[in-house]
């Protein structure tokens, strides 16, 4: 196994232990009312598992790329896009609201990530955004910030 990806692996599944344990002691409550622990245990999990996952899925007979191969080219400026926006989005859902702001983030990801063509983007985001919304405002009956413009 190589540096390169036993390294960070390990660091990721400590860092999903880590959200685990202090999500523990917040305190998890259960499926129909969440505690504040609950959806940091779920995504310490979740990292763990796809950590493990990722980690396994190495190959050792592949040869070790090299910093500039892992680091260089479009996929800085990809990985730089997709934490701006979701820096932005955290900054704007107040103001925008939570359907509109989720719209553009996800219309923005899945331009930049997937580059799909302008139709299928949109439709992915509007679907997204319509099951996110009934998943978590009516089944869940958790509040969004509704925006300037009251939706």
């Amino acid at each position: 196994m190589k540096i390169l990806t036993f390294t960070p692996s390990v660091i990721l599944t400590l860092l999903g232990l880590v959200f685990c344990v202090s999500s523990l002691k917040l305190g998890l409550g259960s499926v129909t009312a969440p505690g504040p622990g609950f959806v940091p245990f779920l995504a310490g999990g979740l990292l763990i598992v796809l950590t493990i996952a990722a980690l396994l899925e190495g190959r050792p007979e592949t040869r070790m790329k090299t910093w500039s191969q892992l680091f260089g080219g479009e996929r800085w400026r990809v990985v730089l896009g997709i934490l701006g926006s979701l820096f932005l989005y955290a900054l704007v859902m107040d103001v925008l609201g939570f359907i509109l702001s989720t719209f553009l983030m996800l219309l923005f990801l899945f331009k930049i990530s997937e580059g799909q063509r302008w139709k299928g983007a949109i439709g992915a985001s509007i679907i997204t955004m319509v099951l996110t919304y009934f998943l978590f405002d009516y089944f869940l009956q958790i509040s969004f910030p509704r925006g300037f413009l009251g939706f």
